[in-house]
């Protein structure tokens, strides 16, 4: 739903479809719907091939098993991104297996490259989308009885002129801040459940 909350001052979700049916129509439900596949369908191309790349350049295949790794650069920044939580997680003994996860298979050089490698794909791929996201949240939130932008291209041009180049990349920092740790609890915990579910922990 095109995010009108903003306007609404906490009005309940299914009153706020109400009002933009009524105003809008059902068009109105999918306002913005365009930007958001040109902002998601290159994201997450971005965002898979980065999560899988890094973990094959560290070695990690995604059956778990252990490779020849050929990128030691990235194995040192992922041990560098997480050594103090899973150091407090495996009592200071780095190459123990994560039992207390229920997982004694994972090692701990595994879990820091899953990490490692899902919070890089979250920023990378937030990164290269961001100035659509941008445009698509703008065309979401302009006011339905009265809107500013007419396409996609038309309110990317509008605030180009309006607010500079500078628009495109306003709020990016905290929003990478925020996908590492994100993406890397989400890539790890998919990774740590599917093994799970497949039985390797027996």
């Amino acid at each position: 739903m095109p995010k009108q909350q903003v306007d609404c001052g906490g009005t309940k979700t299914w009153d706020i479809a109400k009002m933009i049916y009524k105003q809008r129509g059902v068009a109105g439900l999918f306002q913005g719907l365009p930007a958001t596949i040109v902002r998601d369908v290159p994201s997450f191309g971005v965002y898979f091939a980065v999560y899988e790349g890094l973990l094959r350049g560290m070695g990690v295949n995604r059956s778990g098993e252990q490779g020849k790794g050929y990128c030691s650069v990235a194995e040192y920044a992922a041990v560098i991104t997480s050594v103090c939580a899973c150091y407090l997680l495996c009592n200071n003994r780095p190459h123990i297996s994560l039992n207390t996860l229920f997982v004694p298979e994972l090692t701990v050089r595994e879990f820091l490259a899953l990490n490692f490698a899902g919070g890089w794909a979250g920023v990378i791929a937030w990164t290269s989308i961001y100035p659509i996201d941008v445009v698509k949240s703008r065309l979401q939130t302009q006011p339905l009885d009265a809107p500013m932008y007419r396409s996609l291209l038309h309110c990317a041009r509008e605030l180009y002129r309006n607010e500079g180049a500078a628009v495109y990349s306003r709020g990016l920092l905290a929003t990478v801040l925020r996908a590492f740790p994100l993406n890397a609890v989400t890539f790890s915990f998919y990774e740590l459940s599917m093994r799970v579910l497949e039985g390797r922990t027996a």
